[in-house]
């Protein structure tokens, strides 16, 4: 399971391992569920269901979709973050669309791990997948970079090193206090040859990448 981040505020977060998604699509139809969530996500994740529908009514592929009410004003009114039954809910769809999390009338924290990282740890989202694409006739910052040169894709973690939320502080308030931050990495995650993964060495494998959708063989 990984995530694909689609643009600034909008991913989607596969759930089934690739072979069940192909057969999905061979089958030509795909169930979806939707979190608009906060801000401009709900915004952002309608114009996203237009593109989608848009690109797979040109291949005859038909979308189900199931929108779930997550997110900050669902907790200003009932306390509630995400209820353990909305991910055995979730585990039915073969992708997530998410629109966006954080809400400024809640304090930090409190929606990006009760939704967001709950989600990830509990449907094993390990991937956060990032493309990077310079499109023709966009301007960029880069001097003389054009399409041809800006076109690469990030893989870095989703559910490992600071997500895990390992650490903490001793002896606060004292000259002695102490803060840790540990950052651990599996070796699937990592999917590393032969050598224990480190902070300082996080470079996936040919083994890790080949588990990526469209990574080569």
């Amino acid at each position: 399971m990984d995530v694909h981040l689609l643009g600034a505020s909008v991913a989607v977060l596969r759930l089934r391992p690739l072979e069940g998604l192909k057969l999905a699509l061979v089958q030509r139809i795909a169930n979806i569920a939707l979190i608009p969530g906060d801000g401009t996500g709900p915004e952002v994740l309608a114009e996203g269901v237009k593109v989608l529908n848009a690109a797979c009514a040109k291949h005859g592929i038909k979308l189900n979709y199931q929108s779930f009410d997550c997110g900050g004003e669902r907790y200003k009114r009932t306390g509630e973050i995400l209820p353990d039954s909305a991910l055995e809910e979730f585990k039915k769809y073969d992708s997530i669309f998410l629109g966006a999390i954080g809400h400024p009338d809640v304090k930090p924290g409190i929606l990006e791990v009760g939704i967001l990282l709950k989600t990830r740890f509990a449907l094993d989202q390990y991937i956060n997948l990032r493309p990077v694409k310079l499109y023709p006739n966009v301007e960029t910052p880069l001097k003389d970079k054009g399409p041809e040169h800006i076109d690469f894709v990030v893989v870095r973690e989703n559910t490992g090193g600071i997500y895990t939320g390992v650490g903490g502080v001793t002896q606060k308030g004292t000259p002695l206090e102490v803060a840790t931050q540990v950052m651990p990495y599996s070796r699937p995650v990592v999917g590393s040859r032969g050598e224990p993964p480190s902070s300082a060495r996080r470079v996936p494998s040919r083994e890790g990448m080949e588990t990526l959708p469209g990574f080569p063989s």
